[in-house]
């Protein structure tokens, strides 16, 4: 869906076709974000890569390092020919861990990051974070993955709207309906994103999912018993 389709699908969730679409445009990037942002969720489709910042040998833990645009949070920091990821610590602890490696902090204000100890030789630093997905359009969709996934959009428009924006006794009632229907989808979009993240974890660790079918001796003696 597009930023005209989001708009016109919350314009008849919530019986008004008077709504400003500018402002239901601003709302339906409120909404992205709100979900975009769920606290303790890494979403899978919203991980980037980054290599490069370089620890060089000469660097301080005050020595600052630019963070990608649309930076949002880390998920890990791994330095080259380490298999250990370093850890965060507060910004405001900075000056007791300075002397020891492992830990990095970041300057939220000024989007950079900083790592602790000394380095004998360059490091590449490999980082993975959360990226934030450019303000949708009249004609732009959002970029997640899956098309299906954009109709909670229009739900959680509603429930901001209805809940706090043009609140009335057949409005609450109405965004509590709303809401419970975000919640099926928005649960739905996370089943999603949990099951990308079990079947990573359980490759890493080599478990597998037997199947049986592939096995003729099993299926053998199974219709043999039947």
């Amino acid at each position: 869906m597009d930023g005209n389709a989001l708009i016109t699908k919350f314009k008849n969730i919530v019986d008004d076709e008077s709504i400003d679409s500018d402002f239901a445009l601003q709302l339906a990037n409120d909404a992205k974000l709100t979900i975009e942002q769920d606290p303790g969720r890494n979403w899978d489709m919203l991980k980037k890569y980054d290599t490069s910042i370089t620890w060089l040998t000469t660097d301080e833990y005050t020595t600052s390092h630019a963070l990608p645009t649309k930076f949002l949070r880390v998920v890990t920091v791994y330095i080259d020919g380490r298999i250990h990821k370093w850890r965060a610590i507060p910004f405001e602890h900075r000056e007791r861990y300075k002397d020891i490696q492992g830990y990095y902090y970041i300057d939220t204000l000024n989007n950079t990051i900083f790592f602790t100890g000394a380095t004998g030789s360059n490091k590449t630093i490999n980082l993975c974070y959360l990226e934030a997905t450019s303000d949708l359009t009249l004609t732009g969709s959002p970029v997640w993955p899956i098309s299906a996934h954009h109709g909670v959009i229009p739900y959680k428009m509603a429930e901001i709207y209805q809940g706090g924006i043009d609140t009335d006794d057949v409005a609450s009632k109405m965004g509590a309906a709303n809401f419970r229907q975000y919640q099926i989808l928005f649960n739905r979009m996370k089943a999603w994103d949990n099951e990308i993240k079990m079947a990573a974890l359980n490759d890493m660790s080599g478990r597998r999912t037997l199947d049986l079918s592939a096995i003729p001796d099993v299926v053998d003696e199974l219709e043999h018993r039947r």
